[in-house]
């Protein structure tokens, strides 16, 4: 999985406790991925993963929570380390302020971006303020979910893109990552208080990472961490709430 943005978004719940998964492991997959399956696009198919309860509660998380507040810490391992923090505030469906900024540099190249239900004001450094028009929900009766990604759009998809909107809109990983991978659920774990269930991926066209693991909220369906590793099972990338 090839990262474009470096973002990182964040819960503000708690601090970060440690990890106690307890194992009861099951595929979500009708069958394990083999090599062969790689030039495949899409193997999975979403109606099968919606079988998996997590998996419902991702594919609605805009649903199961009405306000969500945080900061969300981006971390990149290689080639050089950097983080970048994310602290943003969403009110459901249609309000949200992000706030985006690198930990290693300085407030001036912060970048913000403010949906007040009307219009969407985005401030990125060195630029004029931009103005758009929210985006509308997208017609799901009509959309195809075996053909490609069905993004809950509403108005609390950020303007300023990357991670924190996977995070915050799991549907992304239900419709591309978990499609083209193993898909394992490990068991329930403790993040920042929250009860979690761990999820694995084993991407078997290894572009970018090999493997995958995701902490998702049990009670929204929103991702709390996500980690990618290599072969070695070292991390390339950390997304974590923090807070």
């Amino acid at each position: 999985m090839i990262r474009k943005n470096k973002l990182i978004a964040i819960l503000v719940l708690c601090t970060i406790s440690a990890m106690t998964i307890v194992i009861n492991s099951y595929n979500i997959n009708k069958r394990t991925l083999k090599a062969s399956d790689a030039d495949k696009i899409h193997i999975n198919k979403v109606e099968d993963l919606n079988k998996s309860p997590i998996v419902q509660k991702m594919l609605t998380a805009n649903d199961n929570y009405t306000f969500l507040s945080g900061i969300v810490e981006l971390e990149e391992f290689t080639p050089i380390k950097s983080m970048t923090k994310v602290n943003i505030s969403v009110k459901q469906p249609d309000k949200y302020i992000v706030e985006v900024f690198d930990l290693y540099d300085d407030k001036a190249n912060t970048s913000i971006a403010v949906n007040n239900g009307k219009e969407i004001q985005l401030k990125e450094p060195d630029t004029e303020i931009k103005k758009y028009k929210p985006f509308t929900e997208s017609n799901k009766t009509q959309a195809d979910p075996n053909e490609g990604i069905v993004p809950d759009f509403n108005g609390t998809y950020l303007a300023l893109s990357g991670p924190v909107n996977s995070m915050i809109h799991p549907e992304f990983y239900v419709h591309d990552a978990f499609r083209r991978s193993t898909v394992t659920v490990l068991g329930d774990d403790k993040f920042l208080d929250r009860a979690a269930t761990v999820i694995n991926l084993k991407y078997v066209e290894n572009k970018g990472g090999d493997s995958q693991t995701f902490w998702v909220d049990k009670n929204t369906g929103v991702i709390l961490k996500t980690e990618l590793y290599d072969e070695e099972g070292e991390i390339l990338f950390r997304d974590a709430f923090t807070k």
